[in-house]
């Protein structure tokens, strides 16, 4: 199930780079992995011109199973076409701007002698533009927006993601000695902000030398190492420039700005849960609460310096790396012996505004909890684990239709491929 991929690489918290969630082909057939930056969850085919990349068939779309002794996935011979340069196996450049794709010959053409469900492929392609440095314009992105969006998660009973998530900033505010986290972001203007994507391990953002640690961190060897975002702290007034270098080419960034937090006049808690395709449930264990803040004129402000707590429910709470806007959650109970519902209440504070957010899943007896983990174990909270009467409406409707549970429609939006 998704649940088993989103814990893959972590067991507490959002997703990694080693569960790369795939793209579509272009006729839908097959699960693509391309080797990209996706910091706005768009899935965008426009790329800078200059970029490598890798792209290569992860899996089929369809039902069927591929015989590995006939030639398997590699039936789809790939090559390049118009602005797209093939420079290794599975490799490609994007040599001038303009359409290009990777295209995919019908599986039939290399394996005649195959016999699998490939018999039933046609040609299939990725198709992209690509996009000269001088098209496109820096903006910023909070990572846990991009976090939320780009991977598997769910935002639950809600049914949908606020706006407000997941919108590049081209005026960012920080609300000051919070600790906040930010992406570049490339978008071209002329085709309504959709991103555009790049490769480059070389890539790393400028700034004023006083605010050196915002854009660097040390290895594992104690070597200074430059980086693609921001995370820190300021204090109230702070504000500077700075571009981001991508294949030699510097491109300027929105100037941050840091404001006192009294200018926060809203608070509001998004939960984000992850998914499942498990017939009995809609969506998976909770995995977070990421805070909203907005000022008067409804100006988005990032990590502003919430007090979290967990008022009910058996919930553990790790260290967040997004953010002070972020708290990383983990169902703390054991796992059940057969489908029951449980909830948890978590509450924001900052200043003089509290919000607070119910949380609701349907546990599986599936479910891979730890209660013995270090977030359980140094959890604060010693609620109460009875359900609650919004609970037992809950469990009474599971009962009375597994499978058939609280159907929202859901719009998902698949960050970073920087290491953190």
């Amino acid at each position: 199930m998704r649940y088993s991929r989103i814990i893959c690489v972590v067991a507490l918290g959002w997703p990694l780079l080693a569960c790369d969630p795939p793209e579509r082909s272009d006729q839908g057939q097959y699960d693509l992995q391309v080797d990209l930056t996706d910091r706005l969850a768009q899935n965008s085919h426009r790329v800078l011109v200059g970029t490598s990349f890798e792209l290569y068939i992860e899996g089929l779309r369809i039902e069927g199973e591929v015989d590995e002794d006939g030639g398997g996935l590699g039936c789809a011979v790939a090559s390049a076409d118009g602005s797209l340069t093939e420079v290794g196996p599975r490799q490609y450049l994007v040599a001038s701007a303009g359409p290009g794709a990777v295209e995919f010959a019908a599986p039939i053409e290399s394996c005649p002698a195959n016999t699998d469900v490939l018999v039933e492929l046609g040609p299939d392609s990725w198709s992209m533009v690509g996009v000269e440095p001088t098209a496109v314009t820096g903006m910023w992105i909070g990572e846990a927006d991009g976090a939320v969006l780009t991977w598997e998660t769910s935002p639950g009973p809600a049914g949908v993601f606020p706006d407000a998530l997941g919108r590049p900033l081209d005026d960012p505010r920080v609300a000051a000695d919070g600790v906040f986290s930010v992406y570049a972001a490339l978008v071209d203007q002329s085709n309504g902000r959709t991103e555009v994507r790049w490769n480059d391990p070389s890539a790393f953002i400028t700034v004023p030398g006083h605010y050196q640690e915002l854009a660097t961190w040390i290895d594992e060897d104690g070597e200074l190492r430059s980086r693609t975002y921001l995370h820190g702290s300021l204090r109230a007034g702070d504000s500077f420039d700075s571009t981001i270098t991508i294949l030699d080419h510097a491109i300027e960034l929105p100037p941050v700005v840091a404001v006192p937090t009294r200018e926060i006049t809203s608070l509001e808690l998004v939960p984000v849960y992850a998914t499942s395709d498990d017939p009995q449930r809609e969506w998976g264990p909770p995995l977070g609460v990421v805070a909203i803040t907005h000022d008067a004129e409804g100006r988005r402000i990032l990590g502003p310096p919430i007090e979290w707590s967990i008022t009910r429910g058996r919930l553990g709470r790790s260290a967040d790396s997004y953010g002070s806007e972020t708290i990383l959650v983990q169902d703390c109970r054991d796992e059940p012996g057969r489908p029951q519902w449980r909830g948890a209440t978590v509450e924001a504070t900052l200043d003089d505004l509290v919000a607070t957010v119910e949380l609701e899943w349907l546990a599986l007896p599936t479910d891979n909890i730890d209660p013995s983990s270090d977030p359980c174990r140094s959890s604060a909270c010693d609620c109460s684990t009875a359900a609650s009467p919004r609970d037992s409406v809950f469990a009474t409707l599971a009962l009375l239709a597994l499978g058939g549970l609280l159907r929202h429609s859901r719009r998902r939006r698949a960050d970073s491929t920087d290491p953190r």
